[in-house]
């Protein structure tokens, strides 16, 4: 890597370096979120009407030119598979699991997502895990009917994805992740809601106000809600010989920081603003 990856900085998005043992040949892994898409009927009835005269955040294009872009780039550039870390849409409308079905299938490329925040609900819905829940399968085509958690394998690599898009993993999601990291193979792990670490924190407080990461040590509380599980999570991840890098998103601005020292959490751009990072495993 070009930058130190214990600091935090904006780097060449072509320029993210894994090293892995037993690859059958170097990967090109295309990262990208938090684009945001915002395809909808006007008589959506779950569309608040205060959201449709003030749309946030503004696209710099349409929804198709937009994540057409990502796709194109992907596979202009070489990509083996391209990953997308959450926040694909900005709500569920069947309007925007449509445009990226229509789009995903005329990829050559295979696109594996994992859920943000953002994806199962509509800006006012109130809600965290029961809203999720009756959320989600309206996108059971987008995660391939596994959004809780999925390994998926491609050239000696595997891609481990987590749904921890309310801030918390449960016992279910973090046994899978145990017996997983148990195998001795090169492992990309991939959630939306970032890990919090030291200087990530100081610049999440900084532009958000308060510290939207997991496990946080100041962090999120919710009745009902066992933070055991999440915490055990992040000690396999800053633990496990087997993790090369955590993928993340959500805090819409590039970032880079070791949850251990050689093992970087990645972050790229807002995909809406064309964020995204080029990981290269070899």
């Amino acid at each position: 890597m070009t930058t130190d990856p214990q600091t935090h900085s904006q780097p060449d998005p072509a320029q993210d370096h894994l090293l892995a043992k037993g690859l059958c040949r170097p990967l090109h892994l295309y990262y990208f979120a938090d684009t945001h898409l915002q395809q909808v009927a006007d008589n959506d009835p779950l569309l608040s009407d205060a959201w449709k005269e003030n749309p946030v955040p503004n696209l710099p294009c349409s929804n198709s030119t937009l994540l057409a872009s990502h796709l194109d780039r992907a596979v202009t550039g070489g990509a083996d598979i391209i990953l997308c870390g959450g926040d694909l849409f900005h709500f569920p409308s069947a309007e925007n699991v449509a445009l990226a079905l229509r789009l995903f299938g005329a990829c050559p490329r295979p696109v594996w997502c994992v859920p943000g925040n953002h994806d199962w609900f509509y800006p006012g819905q109130d809600g965290w895990e029961d809203l999720r829940a009756s959320m989600l399968p309206r996108l059971e085509k987008i995660y391939r009917g596994q959004a809780s958690y999925w390994s998926r394998s491609v050239q000696g690599l595997r891609v481990i994805a987590l749904d921890n898009s309310t801030y918390f993993l449960d016992t279910e999601q973090v046994s899978f992740l145990d017996r997983e990291l148990a195998e001795d193979v090169p492992t990309v792990v991939m959630m939306h809601i970032p890990l919090s670490t030291p200087a990530l924190r100081d610049a999440t407080v900084a532009k958000h106000g308060q510290a939207i990461l997991m496990a946080d040590a100041a962090g999120r509380t919710r009745a009902g809600i066992d933070p055991g599980p999440t915490r055990h999570a992040a000690g396999l991840l800053r633990d496990s010989a087997q993790v090369l890098a955590v993928l993340s998103a959500h805090v819409h601005f590039p970032f880079q920081e070791d949850i251990t020292p050689g093992k970087p959490q990645l972050i790229p751009e807002a995909g809406y603003r064309h964020g995204y990072r080029w990981i290269v495993v070899e």
